[in-house]
């Protein structure tokens, strides 16, 4: 099944994710951002399997090692 095609408004914008880099305190991964900025708010496409943490929930697992979190799988079970 085809969605419908990417518009401008089904990512985030580059003061959204500016801030969420501030926030976090270091700049997100180039393709991780650009995944963001593409289609960060379609959910069709980052509520499937295995989903996409919107990009206001990135975080930091300090009980994982320090990694960012961007990813859970779909029964929590991994991150």
């Amino acid at each position: 099944m085809d969605g419908p095609p990417l518009e401008s408004a089904d990512g985030c914008s580059d003061d959204k994710l500016a801030a969420i880099e501030a926030e976090l305190g270091f700049e997100l991964p180039a393709a991780l951002r650009e995944g963001y900025a593409l289609f960060g708010r379609r959910q069709d496409l980052t509520q499937q399997q295995d989903p996409l943490i919107p990009a206001t929930g990135l975080y930091v697992g300090a009980a994982l090692g320090g990694v960012l979190v961007f990813r859970h799988e779909n029964q929590d079970c991994a991150f």
